[in-house]
């Protein structure tokens, strides 16, 4: 039987207006930060690509070099992300809050100590567990990973209804940074010896990491702005 091609489907606009208005995406003091956030992102992925085209050994351009601009910018971002989550915990005096709190600053930790690489080395050769660094990584970021999950669930349990929603946004976040800085690092381990698909993962992988990360910095800051406290509601205490 012929089958009776049907007109294609459309973006649900419904749907579409529920993620912006989840995200916040409205908020003119939202848009001018993430904007300038990640045009200094884009900035950075530009003259990564010219000079790794054009003068290889420029590693300060380099968005993958440890202590490389790309590396402290992230880091600054990572830094007042912490920050501001400390001020909203002050505020609000929610456990999840204070949780959130945590896990970036373990995120600005192991990031500038590289912290999940040297355990994956211990893992590998101290313990002689028989795999690879790749696997020692996500064994690594398994073990904290679930760590911190679950104190983020012992915060939120507790937490009111419009902190839980402020938590499930920072979740979101947070879900795509561990898609580009997880998922796509063990992606990218094959391809580090092709040029343009080592580029092109870069961006992807380190990129959007950066992309990601200035949209959470500036939602975050928009939460502690004049307005973003009647936004979030009543609070919970620990």
């Amino acid at each position: 039987m012929a089958r009776v091609l049907t007109e294609p489907e459309r973006v649900d606009p419904g749907r579409m207006r529920r993620i912006v208005d989840f995200l916040e995406l409205r908020r003119p003091e939202l848009q001018v930060l993430a904007l300038l956030f990640i045009a200094a992102d884009l900035f950075l992925m530009l003259a990564y690509l010219y000079f790794r085209l054009e003068s290889p050994e420029s590693w300060p351009w380099d968005i993958r070099s440890e202590h490389g601009l790309g590396e402290r910018y992230q880091s600054l971002k990572q830094f007042w992300c912490v920050v501001v989550l400390g001020v909203l915990w002050v505020r609000r005096r929610s456990f999840v809050v204070f949780a959130w709190a945590v896990v970036m600053a373990y995120y600005l930790v192991d990031d500038s100590r590289r912290i999940h690489e040297r355990m994956s080395v211990y893992l590998v050769e101290q313990v002689d567990l028989g795999i690879s660094t790749s696997v020692g990584e996500f064994i690594w970021y398994a073990a904290v990973g679930a760590t911190l999950i679950l104190l983020v669930a012992l915060g939120y349990r507790r937490a009111d209804e419009v902190t839980k929603r402020l938590s499930r946004k920072i979740a979101g976040y947070f879900v795509a940074l561990i898609v580009c800085g997880v998922a796509l690092d063990f992606l990218h381990d094959p391809f580090v010896e092709i040029v343009p698909i080592d580029i092109a993962l870069t961006f992807l992988e380190d990129g959007g990491e950066q992309v990601i990360l200035s949209a959470l910095t500036a939602f975050l800051i928009c939460q502690i702005l004049p307005g973003g406290d009647r936004r979030a509601g009543p609070s919970s205490t620990v």
